[in-house]
Formats: structure tokens, sequence, C-alpha cells
């Protein structure tokens, strides 16, 4: 399975020598867990219904430039086909799509340092769901087979003579509710999941050659609230048949308006039959915006909390981040010291269009005039067939879920005995599901469990093409 991994990740070289030059920028989002991303993503999904989904803009370039040393460090270019390309669900996703994570490009093609560095094919299927990747320079395909519902059921690396590489073949199962309940990778590792009432759990196993037989590796427990938001994960070593030690823990706090404020990471002392803090990540908020405006991560030391991040940022007038302040922790005053800014710049649609980096000058008490980083983003214009033009979140009583939702989507509320059309919209502007009927006798559930994972859009409107709703819909 390391080998499949290590192509599964193949898409993230080039990102990495990139932060390597740019390790202020790769903190910003790099820094947060998968679990922890997953909690923001769905915070974060309230904002950004104000787009329009008829011209569209896809990133087709990125490029980093070094005005230390006056080159472009790291350069990308994506192709495309269809209506993929413009799937950035928030900025937070816009900064991190320079290595085409969410715009499923067709093509990849990375350099750095003058070379070609990264060269990738992918082909998807009609619901734009990954179907394979062939990696050019080293001849190597990941193939995906997916079910009716779009999930991958079996996942295959091949080398550079079309032959499966060994033990690197995961095969994965779901339930009606298309959760995952199986991933097993021959002779490598084995994961089983099961779910319950504000309850999910997993149990990984490992290979061991010598006796020919799984191992338990660890089990991971998550406890949600009734929001579906996690407020505690654990995760337990095993200690022996069907028994197991508590290894450490991460609590997660949320505001009034239920965004996360604190995920405090804690290990368990066997000595002591205790739990012990070793790591907190502490978030703020500007009123009810769910960007958040501070983050800073400390770690527990003998001496005390230490800084490890600290950022700033401020939004623009779209809601969009604007600015980030970088600190960086003073282990002689223990205090924070300013260290970087990243100011934004935005397209007509919204689109990041450059990201200026500057350095603090302590000895004149202030940024530097001028950058000594630059990102630009780059995208092309087109036109989705059979869009709608604006979507905009609209104030009226209708409620959606469960969001995020994987089987039938419920749709209820109360307003009147009128005829209305009720619709699902992919991000790239496409209508996928359309009905109409009398809103207090039509059926209000819409099966999604056959959409691929990602961002949609309800749309409700009245007879007379009003908009009456629109909601944003997480499929997972």
């Amino acid at each position: 399975m390391k080998l499949l991994s290590i192509l599964l990740c193949a898409v993230s070289a080039s990102a990495f020598a990139q932060q390597k030059t740019n390790d202020f920028y790769s903190r910003v989002t790099s820094q947060l867990s998968p679990q922890l991303k997953e909690i923001l993503v769905k915070q974060m999904a309230t904002h950004g219904l104000n787009k329009t989904t008829l011209d569209k803009q896809r990133l087709v370039a990125y490029s980093l430039r070094d005005f230390q040393n006056n080159v472009a460090n790291d350069s990308m270019y994506f192709g495309y086909s269809g209506n993929r390309g413009s799937s950035f669900a928030n900025c937070m996703e816009n900064m991190e799509g320079r290595n085409g994570r969410y715009s499923k490009p067709d093509t990849l093609w990375s350099f750095f340092g003058g070379g070609l560095s990264f060269d990738a094919r992918y082909t998807y299927d009609s619901h734009d769901s990954l179907l394979s990747v062939y990696y050019v320079g080293i001849h190597s395909r990941v193939v995906y087979t997916r079910d009716n519902a779009g999930n991958a059921i079996i996942t295959e690396a091949f080398d550079s003579t079309g032959n499966q590489i060994t033990h690197t073949a995961t095969y994965s199962a779901y339930d009606n509710q298309n959760r995952k309940i199986l991933d097993s990778t021959d002779q490598s590792n084995k994961t089983n999941y099961a779910y319950g009432q504000g309850v999910d759990s997993s149990i990984h196993y490992t290979w061991a050659t010598a006796t020919a037989a799984w191992e338990q590796a660890y089990m991971a427990l998550d406890i949600y609230n009734n929001a579906g938001t996690p407020t505690v994960h654990y995760q337990f070593s095993p200690a022996g048949s069907n028994a197991w030690d508590s290894a450490f823990r991460v609590s997660y706090t949320y505001n009034a308006n239920g965004f996360l404020t604190l995920a405090l990471t804690s290990i368990y002392d066997d000595l002591n039959n205790s739990w012990r803090d070793v790591n907190k990540e502490i978030f703020d908020y500007t009123g009810n915006h769910p960007f958040y405006s501070y983050y800073e991560t400390l770690e527990n030391t003998p001496s005390g909390w230490v800084g490890d991040n600290k950022f700033a940022c401020q939004t623009n007038n779209a809601g969009n981040w604007d600015v980030f302040y970088g600190f960086a922790w003073n282990n002689t005053t223990n205090v924070w010291d300013t260290s970087r800014r990243i100011n934004f710049t935005y397209n007509n649609l919204d689109l990041i269009s450059t990201l200026e980096t500057y350095r603090y000058d302590n000895t004149i008490g202030s940024f530097e005039a001028n950058p000594f980083q630059l990102e630009t983003y780059y995208y092309k214009t087109y036109i989705v067939p059979n869009a709608v033009d604006v979507i905009h979140a609209v104030a009226a009583e209708i409620s959606a879920y469960p969001n995020p939702v994987s089987g039938n989507l419920h749709i209820g509320g109360n307003i009147g005995n009128q005829d209305v059309s009720m619709q699902i919209i992919s991000i790239t502007g496409v209508r996928l599901f359309n009905a109409s009927g009398n809103w207090q006798s039509m059926n209000k559930d819409i099966d999604m469990s056959g959409f691929a994972n990602g961002v949609y859009y309800l749309l409700i409107k009245d007879g007379n093409g009003n908009k009456i709703a629109a909601k944003q819909i997480i499929k997972a």
C-alpha cells in the first residue's frame, strides 16, 4: 500500500516543493488536520451563495515568483474538457486549488526550477468522478472502479508495463446510505467502519507476514453533537484480544453560532491514569461570519504553553479573506513577533487573482515596501450550457436535511399553498434535478445517492420564477 499512497499523493509533489519556498503560505492551510479541515469546510459552506453560475472561470495556470532571486520558482498549467474547472466552494479551497485539487483537470503540468517536474493525465465518468490518473514521468496509473452511486469500490495501481502492482489493490464496501464500511488492501492494511446514533468508530488492521493474519493497529471513535459536528475524537491502541488502551483524544469546542473555537489534543498518561493536554488550536471570528479571523496553535512544554503558529485574518466586502498576518513565537521573550503578511486580490467573479507575501522588517518596525513573493492565479472564462444565471441566498422558512447528505434530502417548511419548482444545481451551474408541483402536496424528498460528492445548490422558485429560497447542500 505504500507505493499506492505515493502515487495517490503524487499530485502534491510540486506543491510540496512550493511549500519549501513559501513556508508561511503552506502553514495557513496545511497545518490543519483532515478532520479539523472538514469541520471548517462544513462551517464555511454557509458562505459563498452569491455567485454567478452562467459565466464561469476555471483555473488554467498558477505561478510563484521569488523576487529575492527574481525567478519563477514554480508554475502549473491545467487543461480541461466539459464543464469542470470552477469548483471552489470558498476562498480557502481557491487558495489550495493551485495544484488542481478541486478543479478536476484533464491534464496537469508542473514546472519547478525551470524544468518539468510533474505531468499527470486524468479521466472522469459522466458524473465527473475520477476514474484514472496516469503519471507520465513514472509511466504508472491509478484506476478507480465505481458503483452506481459514484463510490470507489476498487482502487488499483499499475506499473509502467501495465501490470498491477502487488498488494496495492484496495477494495471498499458501503452501506445503503453510501457510508464506507470496509477498506481492504491485500496483505497490507484493512479498516472496518461502524456507525451509530451520534457515534462513529473504525478499527484499523495491518497484515502480519510472520503469522499471515490481520493484527489490530488502532481503533478510532468519533462522537458528534446534535448538529452533526464532532465533539471528541478518540484513538486507542490494542491491549490484547478485543481490549483497547486510550492513546490520545481531540476535543472540539464551538461558540453560539456553531463555529469551531478550540481543538484541544490530549494524550493519555498511563502512569497517572489521566489525560494530559499537549496541543491546542484556537479560532476566533468577527461577528457571525463563518470564516475564522484568528488562528493560533500552542504546544504544552515543561515550561508552559509555547506558541507554534498564529494568523490574524481580515475579510473584504464580499466576505472573502483579504489579508493574512503571520506571527512567529519568540522563545526569548515568550511573545508573538510579527513576521509575514499576505495580501489577497480577487477578480470580478471573486476568484483569487494574486497573493502577495511581505516580510516584516524588525529594524524599521513595519512591513517591507515590496513583496518578496508573488503568487498569481490565471483563469479562462467559459459558458455553462443551460445554467441558471445567479444564485442568491434568500431568507425563507425552508429546511433541508440532512446536510451533508448521502441519500435522500428532505425539504420542509411552510410557504403556503402555491406552485413551486425545486432544482438541484451543480457548482458549475448545471441543473441536475428539477421537479414542479404544489408545495403542500408534492414529494419533497430528493434522492442524491447517485450524485458525486461535492457542493450543490438547492433552488426553490415560485410559479412566476421568483426565488423563494436557495441553500448550499453538501453531498458526502
